[in-house]
């Protein structure tokens, strides 16, 4: 009796679940064109991407020629007419090229004053720098650090000077 109440209640389920599985029927197909325009169907408003544009050229003829950032710090202006965020942009040290890469793009977003103080604050490092004469040792010390951490680094180091020059 177990068995065939078993044997009941699975038939009974197998049969529900069989039901519900059936697939809808396919919506049938208008016999003419005219039919399937006539139909009235939910407008979908049709969206398209906008093509990428490439970033702006930036005017580098005011600009003086960048020298070998091997052999030479670079030296640029900035560009903006108010302050701007390049101070807080990262300088790449990894290697001179770029470097110098990163040296304008700080210069793109500052203004000359900001790019000024930033620039002694550079060649400020770069003159009492512990032993560092070749720029590329140079340049991967500065790896990693905003602008404005030069500035503030240098600036440490000035008073940190200073200290010492006064005993």
């Amino acid at each position: 009796m177990t068995r065939f109440r078993t044997f009941l209640v699975v038939a009974v389920a197998s049969s529900f679940l069989i039901a519900c599985r059936s697939e809808p029927e396919p919506a049938p197909e208008p016999a003419t064109e005219a039919e399937s325009l006539t139909q009235a169907q939910p407008s979908r408003e049709i969206r398209r991407r906008q093509p990428e544009t490439a970033a702006p050229v930036r005017d580098t003829s005011s600009l003086p020629p960048l020298l070998d950032p091997s052999r030479e710090l670079p030296n640029l202006r900035g560009e903006l007419a108010e302050d701007g965020w390049g101070l807080d942009h990262l300088i790449d040290g990894s290697s001179p090229t770029a470097f110098a890469e990163s040296l304008e793009l700080i210069a793109s977003d500052t203004s000359e004053s900001q790019y000024q103080q930033f620039n002694s604050a550079l060649r400020f490092l770069h003159t009492y720098s512990l032993g560092s004469r070749d720029l590329e040792s140079f340049y991967s010390s500065l790896d990693n650090l905003t602008a404005q951490e030069v500035i503030e680094r240098a600036a440490r180091q000035q008073v940190t000077r200073r200290s010492r020059s006064n005993r």
